[in-house]
Parts: structure tokens; C-alpha cells; sequence
């Protein structure tokens, strides 16, 4: 995901681009759990709707960089330093 992510940006928005990368990412690892729980205590699924929540957002996540694909992005050319 980082590499991605920086391979998506422009050089001089390398920092920003990781930094909400991590952001959202950490977010999820606390949120995500919390979500899953919430969803088997109070909904009518069960468990095994959680997992298959969760098997659904991964997979949505896996469409969103399948469609748009890295060459959506152009860096321009590395120039040497004089």
C-alpha cells in the first residue's frame, strides 16, 4: 500500500500521501475490529456475517485498485543535481 501510494504521487507530496495512508490504515485496524464486533453483538448475522462484512470490504478495496490502475498517475523524469 505505501508503495502505491507513493508511486501514485508526486515527489514533493510523498509525505502527505504515506502519512494518510498510515492515518486511514491504523484507523482501520482499530475501527475495523470494533466494527465486526458491533455487527455480531447487535445484528441479527452472527458471526460469520462479520467475517462476510469483512471478506466484502476487502474485496471492495481490491476493485477500487483494480480500477484505477497506477498509470492514472504521471511523475515527471528524475533530473540529476548540477
Amino acid at each position: 500500500m505505501a508503495a502505491h501510494a507513493a508511486d501514485m504521487m508526486p515527489r514533493h507530496l510523498y509525505g502527505p500521501a504515506i502519512g494518510l495512508q498510515r492515518a486511514f490504515g491504523d484507523a482501520g485496524f482499530v475501527l475495523g475490529p470494533l466494527m465486526v464486533g458491533l455487527l455480531d453483538d447487535f445484528g441479527s448475522v452472527g458471526y460469520a456475517g462479520g467475517i462476510l462484512f469483512n471478506a466484502a470490504w476487502v474485496l471492495l478495496s481490491g476493485l477500487a485498485f483494480w480500477l484505477y490502475p497506477r498509470s492514472g498517475a504521471a511523475k515527471p523524469a528524475a533530473t540529476p543535481a548540477d
